[in-house]
């Protein structure tokens, strides 16, 4: 193993203030969707898309923020799990839904 020595740092101060900066996408204040990367065209009937369409589109649905869609099929919430006050936000709107029963919502009945 070839080992190299760092270059000695400088005693001299700098003036410069530093700063931190994050990168968001979109509104800080949007909560990740599911399927926010398209459905595909990978469906064995035609009915399918409709019925992914529905429910995606349905309101109630979508305020209830189903977690468990996030995990695998957003990319914003792969996105919001690089910050932990965004991940923490996001955990807090899907465990914390006012009126469960509004999202047991048919949207296709």
């Amino acid at each position: 193993m070839h080992l190299i020595r760092r270059a000695e740092r400088s005693t001299s101060t700098s003036s410069s203030a530093s700063s931190i900066s994050t990168a968001t996408s979109g509104s800080s204040d949007a909560l990740p969707r599911p399927f926010d990367t398209g459905l595909g065209n990978n469906f064995t009937t035609s009915t399918c898309p409709t019925f992914f369409k529905a429910f995606l589109s349905d309101e109630t649905f979508n305020e209830c923020v189903p977690l468990s869609l996030l995990l695998q099929t957003s990319t914003s919430f792969f996105t919001v799990q690089r910050s932990p006050v965004r991940l923490a936000q996001t955990l807090s709107a899907s465990c914390s839904h006012s009126d469960g029963l509004a999202c047991k919502a048919d949207p296709v009945a």
